[in-house]
């Protein structure tokens, strides 16, 4: 899949920009001439995708949206009521008091929980490879019912 960091890299390359996040804060972030909004699909169409592609469904970097507390509580129990079981606490575009927020989310929920680092290369991150916290004690990890 081609993204924005790829698009990024390559205007580094070329000498437009000095580096990816000044990329994103010159030509490809929100308002920016290069932003390309997303058009996103339903919570229940995405959710059977996954599913028929052999996946799992997991809430992916929550803090990343801009919902208010009761959207987040209305898109957790659509998930729940869709059969959703896990949550991503901790990943490389959360700050330290969202792996604490989302965290507590998952207690709450009874979510599973996953983690990533949002790793695009080198540098280009806020966690690099194998840098990520740990899971806290009383988190399942999603993964276990896998292994």
């Amino acid at each position: 899949m081609i993204s924005r960091t790829h698009f990024a890299r390559h205007l580094v390359q070329e000498g437009y920009a000095t580096s990816t996040s000044d990329c994103f804060a010159k030509y490809l972030g929100d308002g920016k001439p290069g932003f390309v909004g997303h058009r996103w699909a339903k919570l229940a169409d995405c959710m059977k995708w996954i599913r028929e592609a052999g996946g799992e469904p997991i809430i992916a970097h929550p803090g990343r949206y801009d919902y208010t507390p009761v959207e987040f509580a209305a898109l957790f129990d659509e998930f729940i009521q869709m059969g959703g079981k896990a949550i991503e606490f901790v990943t490389g575009s959360h700050t330290p008091d969202q792996y604490r927020e989302y965290t507590e989310v998952a207690r709450r929920y009874g979510f599973e929980a996953s983690r990533g680092s949002d790793f695009h290369g080198p540098g280009e991150g806020r966690i690099d490879l194998g840098k990520l916290s740990p899971l806290p004690a009383d988190l399942k990890p999603v993964w276990e019912r896998w292994l």
